[in-house]
């Protein structure tokens, strides 16, 4: 049966009618020789997606303020709709799992509100009644589909009441454009509350990407989404002849339907979590509330090697913007549900749209199989069990869906343990986690699963023991290994392979010159022990440096590794906008490192490139608990190590804000054609990374760690890249700047006459025509 069902399969991934997509465009034009589609996104749609074959896909995404649970008016025609507040608030009855209006309202109760015109309410984690940011009224953000080499124009209108924000289309190159990257204060200017920005690039690179907002913490209340580029016929079949090399194959892919954007989700706004952050969270009083000297602040969490992963207090985690809050029933709850049919192979996408926790993801009763990374197809990786995804990071696997006929829990976990330093491995997981169901085509649910059957869904779902039987397979740990004891072995992105190679004109050779060799070291260090590169903590310039260049090296605070940033005494004019400056078309190597004080793993995102993975340096570990005993030797710092091992409970006392080789070149590196490129890429605690990529994409890109509070916090660096070289940006678009106060002119402006307005206007008018006739007679 399955043989002939592969069969058929094969026969419609091979006709001429591929059935990936279903799309159709609102509207179509030809504009300067090229044929447009244009969709018209509308408030509550999770799609958008254009048809296939389009050179310029043009869509409209719209920013709104909304609460979760709520359901809201729409008024006007697509793409001009607008919210109207003032509707209904809904809530989940635990008993019948049914949806019912707790205040009463223009959309009227539960059953009919689409008859008025209404939004389904975002119910994320069924627990927090909280306002949102969103793009569309959806969260996550409309999942955006285009076709390899096609243009986007992304038209963003801001609709915040008093928020400015940017969107950055995260792993996109924007060869030509980087003003298009979208990284408010050095891309472009914010985009103010009432504003419209014309996002336009090409869509080069096919494979699995996302989009979010650069402006403060809005990523970490919703305002993200996916975006898939489509392979081309031509990439299709050469990425489907290489798989068949391994005997995999055929697929489908239905990046509508299978691609998984994984969030987590906090009890404040991300304004909060930032300030608490810095001076403590105290879960057991209201958010609002003043703590008293009685009252236990929260300590933070640590994962399998002891190193800390937990700053702020796990509330819950969404899949595609759903989940449950540990206090809610499941009756009371929505989970994302995901359809597949017995006998066929389906490509699945993960976006790691976190803002802090690393998310484990498996899915009961199956294994995986990994194929790609970042937009980067890889050898497959099979018999996987979890893969690991850190916030910014993108993973693609394969499923093959040849288990019985049934529904299975797919989930995520933090990778928050319960460690005791002077104790021994195993240590139990803290167990915070969400949930989506694997829906089998047949299975009780066709038509959608009703929220009383997700208990025993999840009760009979048969989870993986990896302490028990055959050891698990996890893809991209944030650590070398686990424990033995855990009976789970990690494939690191070290062991990736491509599995079609970089061409030699886009290869980067092993080793930079001296001036393009730069070692970065993400860590907690200066006077207020605060998120930091080389103990320099980012701000953001005056100016956009990528629009206003001149005005950006006249007025700010500009740094790079020449100051002295190891004692406190340098804490101020450490804190400032830092940068590297490169020149064109060299190859460059960034050594990203986390030493330091506080052992951490760290994602870290370069815009504007992805990059060969050449290294990963781990640290030594101890034997009986797998925790980090000793930082990885080949980096010397600043200041001697200071490690006084004590009952396997290390005490690190030292900074690195200087790193660079121990041992004159370091370790011997390699790259071949097939190294492994990523634009997000995890540094160990108490490890290092190599990264090399070419500098031929001029512009002004950031690089930084992508949890957010560590971004917002200053451990972020920019590389000015191949200055004279940079594509100049519309005049437009360089309209921001500052008023700096100007006495003089300030009181010349006060002189100013309104009763004399319309005589001088005339009076210019005159003299400029007098000057006219004067040329002409002359």
């Amino acid at each position: 049966k399955l043989t002939v069902m592969r069969l058929l399969l094969l026969l419609v991934l091979l006709g001429v009618t591929w059935s990936r997509t279903e799309a159709v465009c609102d509207s179509t034009e030809i504009v300067n020789g090229r044929n447009r589609c244009i969709v018209k996104c509308g408030f509550g749609d999770k799609v958008c997606e254009c048809a296939v074959g389009f050179e310029e896909c043009e869509l409209t995404l719209v920013t709104a303020e909304i609460k979760t649970s709520a359901s809201y008016l729409v008024v006007g025609e697509k793409p001009n709709e607008v919210l109207r507040p003032g509707s209904n608030i809904y809530n989940i009855n635990a008993t019948t799992g049914e949806a019912f209006a707790i205040k009463s309202g223009v959309c009227g109760d539960y059953t009919n509100n689409s008859q008025h015109n209404c939004t389904e309410p975002n119910w994320v984690d069924g627990k927090n009644f909280k306002v949102v940011l969103t793009l569309n009224g959806v969260i996550p953000a409309p999942t955006v589909i285009v076709d390899e080499g096609a243009t986007i124009i992304a038209h963003i209108q801001n609709t915040y009441f008093s928020q400015a924000t940017s969107i950055h289309w995260h792993g996109l190159l924007q060869f030509n454009t980087p003003w298009m990257d979208g990284v408010g204060g050095i891309t472009q200017c914010q985009l103010a509350p009432g504003t419209t920005f014309t996002h336009a690039f090409i869509a080069d690179v096919p494979g699995t990407y996302w989009y979010h907002s650069h402006t403060g913490t809005q990523r970490a209340d919703g305002l993200a989404g996916a975006l898939v580029i489509r392979e081309n016929d031509d990439t299709r079949e050469q990425v489907r002849a290489a798989f068949a090399n391994f005997g995999i194959g055929p697929y489908l892919d239905f990046p509508d339907r299978h691609t998984l954007v994984l969030g987590d989700w906090y009890r404040g706004t991300g304004d909060d979590d930032i300030y608490n952050l810095q001076f403590g969270f105290y879960e057991n009083i209201p958010i609002t509330q003043i703590p008293t000297s009685g009252d236990s602040a929260y300590s933070a969490t640590s994962s399998y090697d002891g190193g800390e992963v937990g700053p702020i207090p796990f509330y819950s985690s969404l899949i595609n913007g759903l989940g449950r809050h540990e206090s809610v029933p499941y009756t009371a709850s929505r989970l994302s549900e995901f359809t597949v049919q017995q006998g066929m192979l389906y490509r699945f996408r993960l976006v790691g749209a976190v803002s802090l926790y690393a998310q484990r993801f498996s899915i009961d009763g199956h294994n995986l199989i990994t194929v790609a990374t970042d937009g980067y197809f890889i050898e497959p990786i099979e018999e996987v069990q979890s893969i690991i995804i850190h916030s910014g990071e993108r993973y693609d696997f394969f499923l093959n869906a040849t288990a019985a006929v049934s529904n299975y829990i797919m989930r995520i976990e933090t990778l928050e343990a319960v460690p005791e330093c002077t104790g021994d491995a195993p240590f139990p997981s803290i167990n915070n986690y969400a949930e989506a169901i694997l829906h089998y085509e047949g299975a009780p649910g066709d038509n959608g699963i009703a929220s009383t059957q997700y208990q025993s869904i999840s009760q009979s779902s048969p989870k993986r023991d990896c302490t028990s039987g055959p050891k698990c397979n996890a893809v991209n740990c944030p650590f070398e290994n686990f424990h033995p004891s855990y009976g789970i072995e990690c494939t690191n992105v070290d062991k990736f392979k491509l599995l079609i190679n970089t061409s030699a004109s886009e290869l980067p050779d092993a080793y930079p010159d001296a001036n393009h060799l730069f070692f970065l070291n993400l860590n907690f260090e200066g006077e207020g022990t605060s998120p930091s590169i080389n103990g320099r903590n980012f701000v953001l310039p005056p100016y956009p440096p990528q629009i206003n260049r001149d005005l950006y090296e006249e007025y700010s605070n500009i740094c790079n590794n020449s100051q002295n940033c190891s004692d406190t005494a340098n804490s101020a004019k450490c804190i400032c906008t830092h940068r590297i400056v490169l020149e064109y078309n060299k190859t460059v190597q960034l050594v990203v490192s986390s030493y330091g004080n506080f052992l951490t793993a760290h994602p870290m995102h370069v815009h504007g490139h992805t990059f060969q993975v050449l290294k990963i340096g781990y640290p030594d570990y101890y034997d009986r608990n797998g925790f980090v005993s000793q930082q990885n030797l080949d980096i010397q710092c600043d200041s001697s190590f200071n490690i006084t091992p004590s009952a396997q409970c290390p005490v690190r006392q030292f900074t690195c804000t200087n790193p660079s080789w121990r041992n004159g070149d370091g370790p011997e590196l390699n790259i071949q054609p097939n190294t492994p490129r990523k634009d997000t890429v995890i540094i160990p605690a108490g490890g290092y990374v190599v990264l090399n990529f070419k500098s031929d994409n001029p512009g002004v890109w950031f690089a930084h760690c992508h949890i957010e509070p560590h971004q917002i916090e200053g451990m972020v660096i920019f590389i000015d890249e191949a200055i004279e070289q940079q594509n100049p940006a519309f005049d437009e678009l360089t309209m921001c700047q500052n008023y700096i106060f100007n006495s003089e002119e300030f009181y010349a402006k006060l002189q100013f006459d309104p009763n004399n307005a319309v005589m001088n206007k005339l009076s210019i008018f005159s003299l400029m025509a007098s000057l006219l006739a004067f040329i002409f007679l002359f």
